[in-house]
């Protein structure tokens, strides 16, 4: 009955270990994830920004003024 005990007992704290390892992967990968998008979105944004401050090149040049 000892053996069986300890048997049990190993098992059920197996279980709980294997259980806490796999919720810290799964949280590591939603904060990678979380991460990730947070850099997609900061990306997103600068790309917007930087299309909003590009001007066409006919915008940028100043006309031509005929001195005599």
């Amino acid at each position: 009955m000892k053996e069986v005990a300890k048997v049990n007992f190993g098992m059920a704290n197996a279980s709980m270990k294997w259980t806490n390892h796999v919720t810290n992967i799964l949280q590591n990968i939603e904060a990678n994830v979380h991460e990730n998008v947070k850099v997609d979105e900061f990306d997103d944004d600068d790309e917007r920004e930087d299309q909003e401050n590009e001007t066409p090149d006919h915008k940028t040049k100043l006309p031509e003024i005929n001195k005599r």
